[in-house]
């Protein structure tokens, strides 16, 4: 075997090592780099899809461990829920970044009273590997036949039916208290940036009622005591 040949069979077996082990590690450093500047403090522009304040929460129609969620309130907290749409927790770099920061924030939402969840397009086996891979305990959510964002208005109008993406949502947050009102959100025109966790979970707190005190409900249809 000649020379260059010698060479060039070494370069062949370099570009088959780069590909084997140094792909991912490359494509984490990408994926830093792109979420470097994701988070912002709060909704600043004039974006506003999805339910309008003050209204109704539609409903979903969603899947979590193995049954359909069509209300919020197995997820709820005492006090509400903010619900997450998220793109896709597989490959999506944006929406894997945020899902890490809502996960260390999981133990202040609980202190808050405030439930936490999150829903994508990912089928449920897809939630489940990625939520073992990242160490998620937070609810995750599979649209994965998009009814349940179709209904809440967010199909990102980008990927219209019939085209690859289509059923994609635009990415951003629900604030829902236990009566099913939508009492605030945060939806940005960039699905590459997103209002921080911190700031959704303080908007949240700020907007949602206080949790109901226990027996105040029973105690307001108590009758009154009959006049001596």
């Amino acid at each position: 075997m000649g020379r260059w040949a010698v060479f060039t069979a070494a370069m062949v077996a370099g570009a088959v090592l780069f590909l084997l082990w140094g792909r991912e590690p490359l494509q984490r450093q990408l994926d830093t780099a792109r979420v470097a500047n994701m988070f912002v403090p709060a909704d600043r522009d004039s974006f506003d899809p999805g339910p309008a304040l003050g209204s109704h929460f539609p409903g979903l129609r969603a899947q979590w461990q193995g049954r359909e969620i069509t209300l919020l309130d197995p997820l709820a907290g005492p006090r509400g829920t903010v619900l997450v749409v998220l793109r896709s927790v597989v490959w999506s770099p944006w929406c894997r970044e945020e899902l890490r920061r809502l996960q260390a924030l999981l133990p202040a939402y609980r202190e808050a009273g405030i439930g936490l969840a999150a829903i994508s397009r990912d089928p449920p086996e897809a939630l489940a590997a990625t939520a073992r891979e990242l160490g998620i305990t937070l609810p995750l959510l599979s649209d994965r036949d998009h009814l349940s964002f179709a209904t809440l208005g967010l199909l990102d109008p980008a990927h219209p039916r019939g085209s690859r993406h289509f059923g994609l949502p635009l990415p951003g947050s629900l604030v829902v208290d236990r009566a099913q009102r939508v009492v605030a959100k945060t939806f940005l025109a960039d699905h590459r940036q997103r209002v921080a966790p911190e700031a959704v979970l303080a908007l949240a707190a700020r907007t949602l009622p206080p949790a109901r005190a226990p027996g105040a409900r029973a105690t307001a249809l108590k009758p009154a005591p009959a006049a001596p």
